[in-house]
């Protein structure tokens, strides 16, 4: 009997094991990728306000089984935060979702919006911009940006969202 336990002990490990792979294989994303997606940060943003309307708060290209998938958070106007995956390749809108008990806990006043706060990083940085997310830092809104270069190489890169202002 214990070695029916241990034999399934150390199956369940291995599951586990074989999936924390998967789930990290999932967010790795390459500069390779990057080259073979079509939609791009801009094209996604403008793609999941079309569908719901609001203030974008963070968007991010994962990759699953080397498919491009941007996932959008935005805040509605009921103040609900609202998922929306648009396929990286297409355009299209794959799902989306409201979280009835993910209220925005921010504010959403702030002068740099996502767009300027990815011209600000592109003026900057020559890689492919993969993620972009509003954070409320000490009551200070910040965007962090994250860039992935041609030798993937990945930079976070932070900038007030009220001055425009890159901080270090």
């Amino acid at each position: 009997m214990k070695k029916t336990t241990v034999a399934a002990q150390t199956g369940a490990g291995i599951a586990a094991l074989a999936l924390l792979a998967a789930f990290a294989q999932a967010d790795s994303i390459s500069y390779s990728d990057i080259n073979n997606v079509e939609i791009n940060i801009e094209n996604a943003a403008m793609a999941a306000s079309a569908v719901t309307p609001g203030e974008i708060v963070e968007i991010e290209l994962e990759m699953d089984n080397k498919e491009a998938i941007w996932e959008v958070e935005i805040v509605n106007a009921a103040n609900q935060v609202v998922t929306v995956e648009i396929n990286g390749q297409t355009g299209e809108i794959l799902s989306t979702s409201a979280d009835d008990d993910d209220d925005a806990e921010m504010p959403l006043t702030y002068a740099v919006n996502l767009s300027q706060a990815v011209d600000i990083i592109r003026a900057v940085e020559q890689g492919a911009i993969i993620e972009a997310e509003l954070e409320n830092d000490d009551g200070l809104l910040i965007w962090e940006v994250e860039s992935i270069s041609d030798n993937d190489k990945e930079t976070t890169f932070r900038i007030n969202a009220q001055t425009g202002e890159v901080l270090i």
